[in-house]
């Protein structure tokens, strides 16, 4: 019996619509398993930190991307791409990623590198012979580990350049002639004019522009479908606006740059999603061979055999916990970026912001975040513990060489513990500071306050005395107190 084109028809729309039927079933499935496991507490935990510091700092637009051995655990967009016309951001939103453009740089000169196609102990004038000749040959790995004494920005007008310029050879030119500060491998200095140089050697090497390069090589091969090069002059889709602030603290659309001047040092744009799909690749080896990766991850040397904390576009850093952490951030008045990889955990974090200017939001606040992903204990408390929790509490300490005496006031509203605190010196004042995150496991008590960089404190109950110990960037110290009644 033949069969009917119609009735064909029907049995292929049958087969589409129970396929789509499944298919749908397993993403809901994928949106509610944060209901599931342990990530919810983090989550919430990780948007009240966020929130919080986008309001204390108006902050117009954010978004954040978790994974876990290689899987999206959590994506999530926060605020406006565009403020004058309500805009708000999405996962698809591109963001300036500055810096963190030199990891995705530093991913291409490793391409190279599998495939033999350079070699890091030759000279920079092997492979580009028009650049000036220094007072002493520079090497491809002393660049690329900011150890060769080529200067950074002398000035913001420069890192934030309006000129354009046609190709990668002509914004050489920017510091070409300048001399060398000290000679190659005896010192750290970071240099984004390093990496420009590294994308000449990759144009010679590739036999293609470096736009095309990093185009077809990288962002093509890993999916990475919001991630290009900052054409100033281009309609890019969902491109945000970025901000700065004005002599009348509000946000206002950030000046015009040319980001030609760098583009890989610091002038691409991305979201937050594909920068983890990226992170997520490398911990993999899909990307680059694990040997090449390691290269990419490993801290340079000066020549006295002092480690620098730099790999090839990688900090190399151990985290207030520890553990092993390569990360990235980047900085511009019109943008904040941060990608941060914990090789062990298999965890990987990207947090992109659409303004720098006059916010503090670090590599500490950053990792904070993280934290609350490799450790969520004490994030979601016992009744019992909350109760434990609940009160008043005066500390002293030494801040910033102040002798202060602060309060703490954690409460219950709404059924979720929420908490102020104050550090009465001589730069907070008497401000009342917001605390998005209060931690209770037994005794321990910890909370995070949002007084610009975010401080930590953590303290025991001994009865109604307390003791532990605060941190806040690079500063920490002890604390003794009471609760009262």
């Amino acid at each position: 019996m033949k069969m009917k084109v119609t009735d064909l028809l029907i049995i292929i729309l049958g087969i589409i619509f129970l396929n789509c039927n499944q298919t749908n079933s397993k993403i809901k499935k994928t949106e509610n398993a944060f209901s599931e496991n342990s990530d919810t507490a983090s989550i919430i935990a990780a948007t009240a930190m966020i929130e919080t510091h986008m309001k204390e700092y108006k902050i117009p637009g954010m978004q954040i991307a978790v994974s876990n051995k290689g899987k999206l655990i959590w994506s999530k967009s926060f605020g406006y791409s565009d403020l004058k016309n309500k805009i708000p951001v999405t996962t698809q939103t591109s963001f300036r990623i500055a810096s963190v453009s030199k990891s995705l740089t530093g991913a291409a000169l490793g391409l190279l590198l599998q495939e033999n196609k350079i070699n890091l102990d030759s000279t920079i004038n092997f492979y580009v012979p028009t650049f000036p000749k220094k007072r002493w040959p520079l090497t491809v790995g002393q660049i690329a580990r900011h150890i060769s004494g080529i200067r950074h920005y002398n000035s913001s007008e420069e890192a934030n350049s309006s000129k354009h310029y046609n190709s990668v050879s002509e914004s050489l030119k920017q510091f070409a002639n300048d001399s060398l500060l000290f000679k190659p491998g005896t010192q750290f200095e970071y240099s984004s004019f390093g990496y420009i140089l590294l994308s000449a050697v990759i144009e010679s090497v590739s036999k293609q522009d470096f736009p095309q390069f990093m185009v077809e090589k990288v962002f093509s091969s890993l999916d990475m479908r919001h991630t290009s090069l900052d054409f100033s002059d281009k309609n890019i889709p969902y491109r945000s606006k970025f901000y700065v602030i004005d002599e009348n603290d509000n946000r206002v659309e950030a000046p015009y740059i040319d980001n030609s001047s760098k583009w890989a040092a610091g002038g691409m744009i991305s979201n937050a999603e594909d920068l983890v799909k990226f992170g997520s690749a490398l911990l993999s080896g899909s990307f680059l061979h694990p040997d090449i990766v390691n290269t990419l991850f490993t801290s340079a040397k000066t020549s006295d055999g002092k480690e620098t904390g730099s790999g090839i576009g990688w900090d190399i850093k151990k985290d207030a916990n520890e553990r092993n952490l390569v990360c990235m951030d980047g900085s511009l008045p019109s943008a904040r970026s941060f990608i941060l990889i914990y090789p062990k955990e298999q965890l990987v974090i990207t947090i992109l912001a659409n303004t720098g200017n006059s916010i503090f939001f670090n590599k500490e606040e950053a990792i904070m975040v993280a934290d609350l992903f490799l450790n969520p204990k004490g994030l979601d408390p016992t009744e019992d513990e909350q109760k434990n929790a609940i009160g008043q509490y005066s500390y002293s300490t030494y801040f910033d060489e102040d002798s202060i005496n602060g309060k703490i006031n954690i409460s219950k509203i709404n059924g979720k513990l929420s908490g102020t605190m104050t550090i009465p010196n001589r730069f907070f004042k008497d401000r009342v500071i917001p605390v998005p995150v209060i931690r209770v496991n037994g005794d321990e008590i910890n909370i995070v306050g949002v007084p610009g960089s975010w401080i930590f404190m953590s303290y025991q109950k001994n009865k109604k005395a307390i003791h532990g110990k605060w941190r806040f960037g690079p500063l920490k110290g002890d604390l003794e107190g009471k609760q009262e009644q």
